[in-house]
């Protein structure tokens, strides 16, 4: 998109999506609504005084980065970017399931869209998509499911598992629904799921990205390293194939700290990473600081600790300028708090970075899973550093 457009005209996209029949043309559904995506995303943009970015990746990390969208928004928005790369750079053929994922997304993007900056303009078009979505749909009943565990709702997991055959109606459901198991501690169920789509649709970048994932968090870290380093010759230049390994190779270091060699090549992706994405992402850069602590590289840990509280400091800055007020609640605004305390700890001020800490564990008490982990990690770094424990 060369330019950001008017809202107006990104609404202006459902009159054309809806008048294309699905069954005949559906890479023309999957088309348009991954357009809408692209615009508002660049909308976005440039509301924050920023150039939009050609890349729609870098744009959605952009706004991860300044909390304008939560998690299962981001995971809603990443995969319907995955779908209209697929039907823009490839001849592969899409599903009439296809376009009912792709519409039931887009449908989720328009109100996620008009919650940053309400309109009277928004109601025509969702009404629009609503007359083209049958309620009935599965995988309507699917995202719903999801938008609910990332509320907390822990019967949902349990929903999602037992309609896993649903998921497999289209391949980007199937792993939409994969990567939320994976999160919410259900890897044995995410891996069963995955194994049936590679069955049904062969195997992707996304699927071997998460198949590592599923053997990681499985325990299974020899072939989760082996899987890691595959990826990474296949993709090298992908940010999110660069985020797992990393996670992957920190978590054999994380089990036997004998392994300085992983440990050393999840320091140099994460920060290869941050700054590959102009240094925004508090997540990564929080990361690629704390293995530096843990190489004995100190000043260096410190260095991007303070290039992280100084990044979010302007973000905040920016999105007060813009009239916009964060969307991340839940999970996603946990981590962005605990990663600012974490700066915080490693650039040596422990007595604000215990406050931040203590603040989020009392406001989402409910992540006891997160916050053991959280606490974990401070503890290490505290340990390394010879500072005072600042988590109790």
């Amino acid at each position: 998109m060369a330019a950001p457009a008017d809202r107006k005209i990104i609404l202006d996209q459902v009159r054309r999506l809806v008048v294309i029949p699905p069954a005949s043309a559906p890479e023309g559904v999957i088309f348009y609504c991954a357009r809408m995506l692209d615009g508002m995303c660049a909308g976005l943009i440039a509301r924050l005084g920023q150039k939009p970015s050609p890349n729609i990746f870098s744009n959605l990390m952009t706004i991860e980065s300044h909390r304008l969208i939560d998690t299962i928004g981001r995971e809603l928005a990443h995969t319907l970017r995955r779908m209209g790369n697929g039907v823009r750079h490839t001849l592969d053929n899409s599903t009439e399931d296809d376009t009912k994922l792709a519409m039931v997304l887009v449908h989720e993007m328009l109100r996620w869209f008009e919650s940053l900056d309400p309109g009277d303009e928004f109601a025509g078009a969702l009404v629009q998509l609503n007359n083209r979505i049958d309620p009935g749909w599965s995988v309507v009943a699917l995202v719903d499911l999801l938008t609910r565990i990332e509320d907390g709702d822990k019967p949902a997991v349990d929903g999602l598992v037992a309609r896993r055959e649903d998921a497999l109606s289209s391949r980007f459901l199937a792993m939409l629904c994969a990567e939320s198991l994976i999160a919410c501690g259900k890897a044995a169920e995410a891996g069963d799921l995955l194994a049936r789509c590679a069955e049904a649709y062969g195997s992707d970048q996304r699927h071997q990205q998460l198949a590592a994932l599923v053997l990681s968090r499985t325990g299974k870290l020899e072939e989760a390293v082996a899987a890691a380093g595959k990826l990474l010759q296949r993709y090298g230049d992908d940010d999110e194939t660069a985020g797992i390994a990393g996670g992957i190779y920190k978590r054999r270091w994380d089990r036997d700290q004998s392994q300085t060699k992983a440990l050393d090549k999840a320091h140099d992706l994460y920060k290869k990473q941050w700054e590959r994405g102009k240094k925004i992402n508090a997540y990564l850069g929080v990361n690629a600081a704390a293995t530096a602590v843990y190489r004995g590289e100190v000043d260096l840990a410190r260095n991007i600790a303070g290039t992280v509280a100084a990044a979010m400091d302007l973000r905040d800055e920016a999105l007060t300028k813009a009239s916009l007020v964060p969307q991340d609640g839940g999970l996603a605004e946990y981590y962005d708090r605990v990663s600012r305390a974490e700066a915080l700890l490693i650039a040596g001020q422990t007595d604000e970075a215990g406050a931040v800490y203590a603040a989020a564990f009392a406001d989402y008490a409910w992540l006891t899973g997160s916050i053991e982990g959280t606490k974990a990690q401070a503890k290490r770094i505290s340990a390394t550093l010879g500072q005072q424990d600042v988590v109790a």
